[in-house]
C-alpha cells in the first residue's frame, strides 16, 4: 500500500494498493521529477469509486476505496511559472497600497488576490466538498494565471493612484511591467490568440501604463496608438493587436526620429512583441540583417 498526498487539499491523503498501485507508482516518479525542476504537477488524476472519508485527531483526512476505483490520467497544459505568480502577486500589492494609501498588510493584499480570482480564475468542483469553487493559482496552467495577470492589469490602470503612492511604488511596478511583458511574446505566449480581435478600447484596458517605457500617461504626453509595421507596407491585417503598441505620444516620436534599433536597445522588453509583428507582416525579423 502507498499514500498519496493530495497536495492542493492541505493534511488530505489518498490510499492505494494492489492493481492500482503499480498503475500510480510511475506517475508518482515523473510527478516527483517534475516538481524538482519547479514545473509542478504534469498530469491531473481523477478517481472514481466508492470510497469511505476517515478524519484522525490531527485534522488529516483520508480517503479509504471499498473496492478497487477507476484511476484516469489526463495530461495537464503547461503549468504556471514562479515568474508568473511573483508579477500576479507584486500586482495585487499595488492595487491594495493604491487602494488604501498606504502600504498593505499581507491579509489585505490576500483580499485583493480573492477578488482577482472571482473576476478572473475558472471555476471548478471542489473534491472534497463536490462546491463549486475557484481554481486556486497553484492550479492554473500557464494561459490560466497569464489572464488573472491580465485582469491584475487592468484593475490597477483603471485606478486613480495618488502621487504619493505612485512615488512609493511607481519604480518598481516598471520594473515588474517588464519583467511581465519580457515573458508575454515568446512563441508559445499563451495569450496571444486570446487578444487578437480586440478592439482598441479592449486593448487599452489591459495596457494601463505605456507599453515602451513602463510608465503611466500624462495630460502632457498621453498614451496612443503606436504601429509597429507602418501604414505605408504592404500589410494586409494593418489594424491588428499584433501591429500595436500603447505608447506615450515622447515615445512614439522618438521611435519615428531615431528608428527601431535605438528604441529596442534602450528597452529590450518589447523586442520579442516586435520581432513577431514584422514576422507576421512578411518583413525581416529584428534579429535579421
Amino acid at each position: 500500500m502507498i499514500a498519496v498526498c493530495v497536495g492542493e487539499i492541505p493534511n488530505t491523503w489518498i490510499f492505494f494498493s494492489g492493481k492500482n498501485l503499480e498503475r500510480i507508482r510511475p506517475l508518482l516518479k515523473k510527478a516527483d521529477a517534475a516538481k524538482l525542476e519547479g514545473n509542478g504537477y504534469p498530469m491531473n488524476i481523477t478517481i472514481s469509486g466508492e470510497v469511505v472519508v476517515a478524519q484522525d485527531n490531527n485534522g488529516k483526512v483520508n480517503f479509504l476505496f471499498l473496492e478497487n476505483p477507476l484511476i484516469e490520467l489526463e495530461n495537464r497544459g503547461s503549468h504556471r511559472s514562479q515568474d508568473q505568480n511573483r508579477t500576479l502577486r507584486g500586482l495585487e500589492r499595488f492595487i491594495a497600497w493604491a487602494m488604501l494609501r498606504r502600504k498593505p498588510t499581507d491579509r489585505e493584499c490576500e483580499f485583493i488576490h480573492e477578488a482577482v480570482l472571482e473576476g478572473a480564475a475558472p471555476q471548478i468542483t471542489s473534491p472534497v466538498t463536490g462546491h463549486v469553487m475557484f481554481k486556486r493559482t497553484s492550479m492554473m496552467d500557464t494561459k490560466e494565471l497569464a489572464l488573472c495577470v491580465e485582469y491584475a492589469m487592468v484593475m490597477l490602470g483603471q485606478m486613480d493612484i495618488s502621487p504619493d503612492v505612485m512615488a512609493a511604488i511607481g519604480g518598481d511596478m516598471v520594473n515588474l511591467w517588464q519583467a511581465w511583458y519580457s515573458w508575454r511574446y515568446k512563441d508559445d505566449d499563451p495569450l496571444f490568440e486570446h487578444e487578437q480581435g480586440m478592439t482598441w478600447d479592449r486593448y487599452c484596458e489591459s495596457r494601463p501604463v505605456c507599453e515602451v517605457c513602463g510608465t503611466g500617461g500624462s495630460q502632457y504626453d498621453p498614451l496612443e496608438r503606436m504601429h509597429i509595421v507602418s501604414a505605408g507596407s504592404d500589410v494586409r491585417d494593418y489594424e491588428e493587436p499584433w501591429n500595436w503598441l500603447r505608447a506615450h505620444r515622447s515615445c512614439h516620436s522618438r521611435q519615428h526620429q531615431n528608428g527601431w534599433d535605438q528604441i529596442l536597445n534602450e528597452h529590450p522588453h518589447i523586442k520579442s512583441k516586435v520581432e513577431k509583428a514584422r514576422v507576421l507582416a512578411g518583413k525581416k525579423g529584428v534579429n535579421e540583417s
